[in-house]
């Protein structure tokens, strides 16, 4: 879907080319996206994901957030992603972790064999 839209708006542009010949949807000058697996992401000039100690991960910036199924979320400014998993409004936080006494790893560690 993105690489055809690329190829539609830029015909003839580098982009167009090099999405055709890419093994899946892409358009390298992230005008469009970028979609891979599960989840596809908007372009994401000026967005940051802060994670809150215990918490959910706060995404600021407008990011379009599309699901496994291809549910397609509102953009939205701000949102809080749940980190939990026992979130009844998944894939956005509903407070649960709170409630479960979730307690999230301090820092991602690189070594780790999950």
């Amino acid at each position: 879907m993105f690489a055809a839209r690329c190829r539609e708006l830029q015909a003839g542009s580098l982009c167009s080319q090099l999405a055709a010949a890419l093994p899946f949807e892409a358009c390298v000058s992230r005008a469009w996206g970028l979609g891979i697996g599960a989840l596809v992401f908007a372009p994401m000039a000026q967005v940051t994901i802060e994670t809150i100690k215990n918490g959910p991960y706060i995404v600021t910036g407008e990011v379009e957030l599309i699901d496994a199924d291809g549910t397609k979320f509102p953009v939205e400014k701000r949102m809080a992603l749940c980190r939990c998993g026992a979130s009844t409004e998944k894939p956005f936080c509903d407070g649960t972790h709170s409630k479960i006494g979730f307690q999230a790893a301090e820092k991602a560690v690189p070594e780790s064999k999950e």
